[in-house]
């Protein structure tokens, strides 16, 4: 019993770095950027859930939503600010030649560098919000315990369990179905020839960056 109990412990607190890792699949596994910002930009969206929570007394489901929309914001104020330009234009010959003599990974150093950059950035911004260590933030589910076949189980880590799972099932349908899916699909495999069957390559990239940060 011991055993089971610890189990389902384990693959109840994993599912929150699972989700952490979907975010990271969708930007790197996806479109192969790897995006330093990521935790930081989450925390600052974090942060100003429990301000409004602490100081505004906003409901549960306000703090959410904006907990949501404030980190795909994020994601896109990142992409755009640091992988954006780094991209190489497909329909600008000088812009290639450019690249090309750059190297593609001096440019993608530069891009990791600068979502570093940020990194630092918006930690300092959540710090400022809220300089205590420890804020509160509303639970979507009780926290109460419940005891199922003698394993105890609390209510908000199983929420985010079953979440987790539904996310993870929901995200790898989507990326092999759907028109946006198979858009950043071939836009991780090969850009230029994603470029040139008429995909939006730099939408489709700060889309993906919205999505998965939010």
């Amino acid at each position: 019993m011991n055993f089971l109990q610890r189990t389902l412990d384990g693959w109840l607190d994993g599912s929150s770095y699972a989700l952490v890792g979907i975010g990271i699949a969708l930007t790197f596994g996806t479109l192969r950027r790897l995006n330093l910002a990521y935790g930081a930009g989450a925390m600052l969206a974090a942060y100003v859930g429990s301000w409004l929570f602490i100081k505004v007394g906003a409901p549960v489901w306000v703090v959410a939503l904006c907990v949501v929309a404030l980190a795909a914001l994020i994601g896109l104020y990142v992409e755009r600010l640091c992988f954006a330009p780094s991209q190489d234009n497909a329909h600008d010959g000088a812009t290639r030649g450019s690249a090309t003599s750059l190297g593609f990974d001096a440019r993608e150093v530069v891009a990791l560098a600068s979502s570093f950059a940020i990194w630092m950035q918006l930690e300092q911004l959540a710090i400022n919000l809220l300089p205590q260590h420890l804020n509160v933030f509303p639970s979507l589910a009780a926290s109460a315990e419940w005891t199922v076949a003698g394993l105890q189980v609390r209510g908000d880590r199983l929420l985010l369990a079953v979440i987790t799972v539904v996310l993870t099932l929901s995200l790898a349908h989507w990326l092999a179905t759907s028109r946006t899916g198979l858009a950043w699909r071939a836009a991780s495999m090969q850009r230029t020839a994603a470029h040139l069957v008429g995909i939006p390559v730099l939408r489709q990239q700060a889309l993906a960056f919205a999505v998965a940060c939010g």
